[in-house]
């Protein structure tokens, strides 16, 4: 698309089941239409920084995110050793949640500046706080402030020992037989049919 108008002509058209030439025609969409945000693990360092760059009016986030944004976008690393502090910076809960919080505010806007808007919203784990945000729950400046305070409470429940997760690729039927007989490790989330996340001790993990 060369502008805006033109991209929000050809998602419309898209949705309408409009055929470009490129394939048999489609059928309209049915049903709804549901945005579904990410919890804490997808955030990255840079993540959407060409969309920040290509469109200024998302700045106003990074005004909001003013205390996180640094790790967000953090200087050009030029070595493994850079890149990884980096990584693990913005792997610390206080600062992965607020960031995915405005990385998951700047794709609903552009969606919204294509004319796609959703019917529904929900969340993993952290991202339904971003879903609340979007069903106007709550303000952008507030989801940010939630996010930190989330993110303390965590912590400080887990005190001396924050533990950890792992994700298997294998079903929570199969999982529970195994866990019968491991002490400090349980059934935290069923992320799909064959992807179950454990949680436990680091030791036990």
């Amino acid at each position: 698309a060369g502008s805006v108008e033109e991209l929000r002509e050809g998602v419309q058209g898209l949705l309408a089941g409009k055929d470009e030439g490129s394939g048999p025609a489609a059928r309209p969409l049915q049903g709804k239409l549901a945005f579904l945000f990410p919890g804490q693990g997808s955030q990255r360092p840079g993540m959407l920084r060409e969309l920040f760059v290509a469109f200024p009016h998302l700045h106003r986030l990074l005004e909001l995110g003013a205390p996180w944004r640094h790790v967000l976008f953090p200087p050009t690393a030029w070595s493994d050793e850079q890149r990884a502090r980096q990584k693990a910076a913005i792997t610390d809960t206080r600062i992965a949640q607020p960031t995915l919080g405005m990385a998951g505010l700047a794709m609903a806007d552009l969606f919204g500046l294509a004319g796609i808007r959703p019917d529904l919203a929900a969340g993993h784990s952290y991202g339904e706080l971003v879903a609340l945000c979007l069903a106007g729950v709550f303000s952008e400046q507030d989801l940010l402030h939630l996010s930190q305070e989330r993110a303390l409470a965590m912590l400080a429940a887990a005190g001396d020992e924050p533990g950890t997760m792992a994700a298997v690729a294998a079903s929570a039927e199969r999982i529970k037989g195994i866990l019968a007989s491991l002490d400090g490790v349980v059934l935290a989330n069923l992320n799909a049919p064959d992807q179950t996340v454990l949680s436990g001790s680091q030791a036990a993990v």
